[in-house]
């Protein structure tokens, strides 16, 4: 049994998904920068554009503040970050989403996983289902 054509075609959609990702990482930086420009009709710029319901850019935007904090103390404070850090780190900024743990845990994890993206930190091994970061 020949596998090549196998092998190729699932490398060659690995390749697709990680363009696609960089694609969908530039295209919210850029969308972010525009509305954080933009005093009015930013949103619906950015929808018409995208073609995101305003929800999706409420998030983005949500998400761009609580990344932004974070990347502040992670700058100032050596160590690990877990989501628990994170979640008292973003309390401390005065970004916490404060309608409950749950939802503070998302943001806080949402945020490190967007600070992995930029490269400011890095995932490291952890003992059971957690992710630990570290600066890089």
């Amino acid at each position: 049994m020949d596998t090549a054509k196998l092998e190729l075609a699932a490398q060659r959609y690995r390749d697709a998904e990680a363009a696609l990702a960089a694609a969908r990482e530039d295209l919210q930086a850029e969308a972010v920068a525009v509305l954080q420009e933009t005093e009015r009709g930013g949103q619906t710029e950015v929808a018409r554009l995208t073609g995101w319901p305003r929800e999706q850019i409420r998030l983005l935007v949500r998400t761009a503040t609580h990344a932004d904090a974070l990347a502040r103390d992670v700058a100032d404070q050596d160590g690990d970050w877990d989501t628990a850090r994170a979640v008292a780190a973003l309390r401390a900024a005065g970004v916490g989403v404060g309608s409950g743990d749950r939802a503070d845990e998302k943001q806080a994890r949402e945020a490190l996983r967007k600070l992995e993206a930029r490269g400011v930190l890095v995932r490291v091994d952890s003992p059971g289902n957690t992710a630990v970061y570290r600066r890089a």
